[in-house]
């Protein structure tokens, strides 16, 4: 793939973040739009002996579409709420060369 993921990867790396949670677990104000992305992941969802695939793939043009600006909605969301918390952030001191 020369380095650049197609579709189907990138749509299941944006999602698998997402994943661990239930819809009832995200703010309300954002709850239908995180369930709308989990139940398209679900849907494409499909198991085989050693693994499961998301087959991102198959959705149509205007599913996909939906689906990438539900995955923005939820991120944005999500960061700004996480820049209302009162939680010190750590970050990692660069060194002069």
């Amino acid at each position: 793939m020369d380095g650049k993921d197609n579709y189907r990867v990138r749509m299941d790396k944006a999602t698998f973040a997402l994943a661990g949670n239930r819809a009832t677990e995200f703010p309300e104000r954002i709850r239908e739009t995180a369930e709308r992305v989990l139940s398209v992941r679900s849907a494409v969802r499909e198991d085989y002996a050693n693994d499961a695939l998301f087959h991102f793939e198959r959705l149509t043009v205007k599913e996909r579409k939906a689906l990438v600006e539900d995955i923005i909605i939820l991120y944005e969301a999500l960061l700004f709420d996480l820049g209302k918390s009162d939680i010190d952030f750590v970050y990692i001191q660069e060194t002069e060369s």
